[in-house]
């Protein structure tokens, strides 16, 4: 089985994803880091990356924040990865590893605030096509 695993600090789940414009005008990808929020509905983008990917806003729609108050952002379609490990035993009997990217062409919502350590939040429209394993400070997702 494919998986990525990571511990939980201070009580969140932060990964490296891979960010960019969608297949076929994919361009130059970036690296940043994610937030995973399993309570969040869509993923959602900081201004830094769509600046830097140079998006192009697809529309403007509403959407509850975590305050409960109803706001609109402007939606992005982009491309969002994550780096998975597959184990695989080689002829020799040998343990090997092949790691490769693993994502979704998402619409994504902009962020209404800045966050310090994170570009992107990752919400249930990405992850609910893993398998999600938390257990004793350690995150574990699977394809």
């Amino acid at each position: 089985m494919a998986t990525l695993a990571t511990s939980v600090e201070s009580n969140q789940i932060v990964l490296i994803t891979t960010v960019s414009l969608p297949r076929p005008q994919q361009g130059e990808a970036l690296s940043v880091q994610a937030l995973v929020d399993t309570g969040a509905q869509c993923t959602m983008v900081t201004a830094r990356a769509v600046e830097s990917l140079r998006a192009v806003s697809i529309d403007v729609r509403p959407f509850v924040a975590a305050n409960g108050e109803r706001q609109e952002t402007e939606v992005f379609r982009l491309r969002v990865d994550i780096p998975i490990v597959q184990q695989a035993l080689l002829e020799d009997g040998s343990q090997g590893e092949t790691v490769h990217s693993v994502g979704a062409d998402l619409e994504v919502m902009l962020l209404p605030f800045q966050p310090p350590n994170y570009d992107i939040l990752l919400g249930m429209d990405f992850l609910a096509g893993f398998h999600i394993t938390m257990w004793n400070g350690l995150f574990v997702l699977s394809n």
